[in-house]
């Protein structure tokens, strides 16, 4: 069975059980990250500038993972039969086309590529290993890749832990959102110095009588913490909510966002992007519903209309100054720089030489460097195109 079928699997498993704020749709980009063929094989992907030239190559399985200078990518060592029984991460640089093997994850299930983060030259990835779909088996397990050494070291593990988990940093620490088999969670907070974790959060949902609220997602604001939270009355009465925390969980604020959709199935769902500075925010499920929005007092309001493919590149680290989106699986590649400090949003688009490829998955560095994964296939006849990765910076796209 390969990756992609279990990960569906698990996805209807959750699906109206006491865990269903945690249905995922994964026809969504960020599910299908860089599994541009959805084989269960290795495959080489060349990498290109803004001239359309080739300037490097790597084989890859997988997870692609833009830093600062090159590219952090996953490949498997062998196949037997469908499955994946480990996982080889690599890293290439840019400038001199130098591969260089980091480790190797064994019983390799998913990595929550989403909310990677690079700090200091680590960067810290959450992987889930086992069997995926049985929580006695399987576990969510927090990784550092040293960039100074290009080593792997494993840092914590925890049983039963959903693959779908998020992660983000501020002042020397990672703040994990673990979710509970049995209903709820925690938010644990690991010391990158000591390497100690410590629960600081912990949220209740009873699947007997659907009522309970869990963090879907969390973002540093300043010297506090946005968290991103759904609280249920009952299975059909659910609100979504941006909670503002000091850095010692006292509550200072709250704004309801449940406006953003009358649907309470999107409202319920696994977040994968959440970013919240000065008066803005944006919110992207694993499901159809995209928000940018202004807070205005009490109420929310769009600033630009969205649909299901539109999405914000993955950064590297949580910023707060700008947030590129795009339009994936779309003929014109649209491109939209929005500006934290004033609201404006500026345009631009990704011309390549072959007008058929689309945006499939971008990402963006501290560098403001970007990943393009490029890909075409055809609905009706199937016919498709290599794939295709472009590393290009935002200086050279033009944006008005």
């Amino acid at each position: 069975m390969t990756i992609l079928k279990k990960l569906c699997i698990i996805i209807s498993l959750f699906l109206f059980t006491g865990c269903s704020s945690q249905v995922y749709n994964v026809s969504s980009s960020d599910n299908l990250q860089n599994e541009e063929s959805y084989s269960n094989n290795n495959q080489t992907i060349n990498i290109y500038n803004i001239e359309n030239e080739v300037i490097g190559e790597i084989e890859h399985y997988g997870q692609i993972t833009l830093i600062d200078d090159g590219i952090i990518f996953t490949k498997q060592p062998q196949i037997s039969g469908d499955d994946i029984i480990r996982m080889e991460y690599y890293r290439y640089y840019f400038k001199t086309n130098e591969v260089i093997k980091i480790g190797t994850v064994d019983n390799w299930a998913y990595e929550a590529s989403y909310c990677n983060i690079l700090h200091n030259n680590h960067l810290y990835m959450l992987i889930s290993t086992g069997e995926i779909l049985y929580p006695e088996k399987r576990y969510l397990e927090l990784y550092d890749i040293d960039l100074n050494t290009n080593t792997m070291s494993k840092l914590t593990s925890q049983l039963g832990g959903f693959p779908y988990s998020s992660m983000t940093y501020n002042e020397g620490k990672l703040y994990i959102i673990k979710l509970i088999s049995t209903g709820g969670c925690y938010l644990e907070e690991y010391d990158i110095k000591s390497n100690d974790s410590t629960t600081i959060m912990e949220f209740e949902y009873d699947s007997n009588t659907d009522t309970g609220e869990m963090i879907r997602q969390i973002f540093p604001v300043n010297d506090n913490m946005a968290l991103l939270k759904v609280k249920y009355e009952t299975l059909n009465n659910i609100s979504l909510y941006i909670d503002i925390y000091d850095m010692k969980m006292n509550l200072q604020s709250s704004i309801d966002i449940s406006s953003m959709s009358n649907d309470i199935n999107q409202l319920a769902q696994g977040v994968s992007h959440f970013t919240v500075a000065n008066k803005y925010f944006y919110y992207g499920n694993f499901s159809t519903l995209r928000y940018l929005g202004q807070i205005d007092k009490s109420n929310i309001n769009s600033i630009i209309n969205t649909n299901s493919t539109f999405a914000m590149a993955t950064d590297i680290f949580p910023r707060s100054d700008s947030s590129l989106f795009y339009q994936s699986f779309d003929i014109y590649n649209n491109l939209y720089l929005f500006d934290y400090s004033n609201g404006t949003i500026k345009k631009s688009s990704f011309e390549l030489d072959d007008d058929r490829y689309y945006i499939m998955n971008m990402s963006r560095n501290s560098n403001n460097d970007l990943l393009f994964t490029m890909f075409y296939k055809d609905a009706i006849t199937g016919e498709e195109l290599t794939p295709r990765l472009y590393y290009v910076n935002i200086c050279d796209l033009n944006f008005k």
